[in-house]
């Protein structure tokens, strides 16, 4: 039976307070808007800034809790129906879902050198941004009706359900025959890592980078070294077991913090007596940032990738930028 035009009833991953376990809970997916297509999920990664909202750790957004919400961003599916105005993509085709669409308009998207966009990025700080711009849910709870919220800084996208709603310039045809399991990574994950080794940093040919965090971001900026030639790359974490994942994307040093009683900077240091030449903070931690930074060559370049928190702060002697030291960061891998 066709579901074109008429709201699907679907299982989705609820949480309403932090620290709670989600539950699955049956929601109402409307139909889609002109703009908008509705799409059947078969994947969904966990990004750690889904995590820490769910854990009442997302110190750089409104999180409104006490409502009931479905988090999500990275997720790959099938066109179920689509609005009036979508021409890019019909019934039927294989998608990956993106967090962050383009206005076209403000500065950010009329600049070359990036991707992101002030009008999709400035919702995150009140609970009228977890409504889509109308102001009205595309879920709600079956039996009492309420309406789900959806997160501001995924731009109202939900991928923790069954089947969500997402704006056309948010929705990507992808060739049938690439596996959904694995796409669904390339919402967020895979740019995101990728990205700042490529387009952030510019990793050159030859290279030493050194990369904290290997959870799929990590693994991303692992393989994004390698891609761009770099000679060594060194992972950091406290996962041992990590290590031989890593080494297939590229890894072929590894260091666990826990099994050394000096700091991280010190065992690269020991290693790369001047420091190496990039290094990438995949976690959004405090110590993290402070050794990574100390772990460079007077003119490296350190990328701030993980979620960062708005207390995280940096002191550095200005005079070591007249060495060519940078410090950078990357959204979304730009």
């Amino acid at each position: 039976m066709s579901t074109s035009g008429r709201a699907i009833e679907c299982r989705a991953a609820v949480f309403i307070e932090p620290n709670k376990p989600l539950t699955v809970e049956q929601v109402l997916v409307d139909c889609p808007q002109a703009d908008e297509v509705r799409v059947k999920l078969y994947a969904s990664g966990v990004c750690r800034s889904d995590a820490s909202s769910i854990w009442g750790k997302r110190g750089d957004c409104f999180v409104p809790y006490g409502k009931p919400m479905i988090n999500g961003h990275e997720g790959s599916g099938v066109v179920e129906s689509v609005g009036e105005q979508v021409t890019d993509v019909e019934v039927g085709d294989h998608v990956v879902l993106l967090w962050l669409p383009q206005c076209n308009q403000c500065v950010k998207c009329k600049n070359p050198t990036t991707n992101t966009c002030m009008v999709a990025l400035s919702r995150g700080d009140c609970e009228e941004g977890w409504l889509p711009a109308d102001g009205i849910s595309r879920f709600h709870l079956v039996g009492d009706g309420r309406p789900v919220l959806t997160p501001s800084t995924n731009c109202n996208l939900a991928t923790f359900a069954e089947y969500c709603i997402a704006k056309q310039s948010m929705v990507v045809k992808i060739d049938k025959t690439l596996p959904l399991d694995v796409m669904s990574v390339f919402g967020c994950a895979l740019p995101t890592g990728y990205g700042a080794a490529a387009n952030v940093a510019k990793v050159h040919a030859g290279s030493t980078c050194a990369v904290w965090g290997l959870g799929a971001v990590g693994m991303a900026v692992v393989l994004g070294c390698k891609l761009m030639g770099a000679n060594v790359i060194i992972g950091l974490d406290i996962n041992s077991d990590k290590y031989e994942t890593a080494k297939q994307f590229g890894c072929n040093q590894f260091i666990n913090p826990l099994d050394t009683t000096e700091s991280t900077d010190a065992v690269i240091k020991s290693i790369f007596k001047e420091g190496v030449d990039y290094t990438f903070d995949c976690i959004g931690n405090q110590s993290v940032i402070e050794a990574a930074i100390r772990s460079l060559c007077p003119s490296g370049t350190f990328v701030a990738v993980g979620l960062l928190q708005p207390q995280h702060t940096y002191t550095l002697p200005v005079m070591r930028l007249l060495d060519g030291l940078t410090l950078t960061g990357g959204l979304f891998g730009k």
